[in-house]
């Protein structure tokens, strides 16, 4: 993990000395260091590589992009379900920089059963690219992830690889991207031996034993981004990111998400959104293997570990 660091910092570094060398005079003069690009003709610049255009723009490019969505139940079962995301990208010239926080809070209580459940997911990510034609550039980052639902304390994941884009022109756009990484997961290990020291000697049952805390390992990760403009206001994404453990194949993890988006101002949009998150893990074959033992010797169902989450989500998606 520590040479691909370094390698990581070493590559940042090179790619920023590049983006301070001396380029040719451009043949207009930009009048500021920052712009949106919008109002220097540039479109969607960050679905682009810099150089899709002629001259490269010189000042520093930004684009913000957040969403949120609300909702609340009540009654026998009542929930607050909070879903917020942030996508931060800033060019100079040659360098892309990507940074995104994801977060869902789920509280539910069930009044019922007078029993609090609260869910907690974050995902953070730092990227960066230097763009070496119209459709290839070469990158890395980091990205850390906290899912309380799995266990999961920490997911510390390490890439560097290359981003190909087969269609670069609307209303077709699509990106392709493989990997080298490295990642470092921190599971929650007291909570699971607590319940199954708790409930072997109820059931007369092996507990769950030689949990481990940690699982790191070399692995190839794979990720896809399409976005198809239907028309002036209504857009379609998808996303596809894979990683697979190269420690053990059987292990992996991935995601995927479908979203509409439909304008409803220049800044605001409405989206709807399908999400899917697959993962099969050590921990979740350990406390599998448990549940599967409770269901063996007491011929009962009900018990296991999900492999796949799904969540239809609704909101507002905000864009500057």
């Amino acid at each position: 993990m520590n040479k691909l660091v370094k390698c990581f910092i070493v590559i940042s570094l090179l790619m920023l000395s590049l983006t301070s060398v001396p380029q040719a005079a451009e043949s207009e003069k930009e009048t500021s260091w920052i712009s949106s690009g919008q109002e220097l003709g540039l479109g969607p610049w960050w679905k682009k590589t810099a150089h899709r255009f002629d001259p490269i723009p010189d000042p520093l490019l930004y684009h913000l992009e957040g969403s949120i969505a609300f909702t609340k139940l009540s009654g026998n079962v009542d929930a607050e379900i909070m879903k917020a995301d942030a996508d931060l990208f800033l060019r100079k010239r040659l360098l892309t920089s990507l940074t995104s926080f994801h977060s869902t809070a789920n509280d539910t209580e069930l009044n019922m059963k007078n029993k609090q459940i609260t869910v907690d997911k974050y995902d953070f990510n730092q990227m960066l690219a230097y763009d070496i034609s119209d459709k290839l550039s070469f990158g890395g980052g980091f990205m850390w992830k906290r899912d309380n639902a799995r266990f999961l304390l920490d997911r510390w994941t390490y890439y560097l690889g290359a981003n190909y884009s087969f269609f670069i022109d609307p209303p077709f756009i699509l990106k392709l991207g493989a990997y080298y990484g490295y990642e470092d997961n921190t599971y929650d290990t007291d909570y699971i031996e607590e319940d199954s020291a708790e409930a072997a000697p109820l059931w007369d049952l092996p507990q769950v034993g030689g949990m481990p805390e940690t699982y790191d390992s070399d692995g190839i990760r794979f990720m896809e981004n399409m976005t198809i403009m239907l028309n002036e206001r209504v857009v379609f994404l998808h996303s596809f990111d894979y990683m697979m453990y190269m420690k053990d194949s059987k292990y992996y993890h991935w995601n995927t998400a479908f979203t509409i988006q439909v304008g409803i101002t220049k800044t605001i949009s409405f989206f709807t959104r399908y999400e899917i998150n697959y993962e099969k893990s050590l921990l979740a074959e350990r406390y599998g293997n448990f549940f599967q033992a409770m269901k063996d010797h007491l011929n009962v169902y009900g018990y296991d570990v999900v492999a796949k989450d799904e969540a239809i989500i609704a909101g507002l998606k905000f864009s500057l």
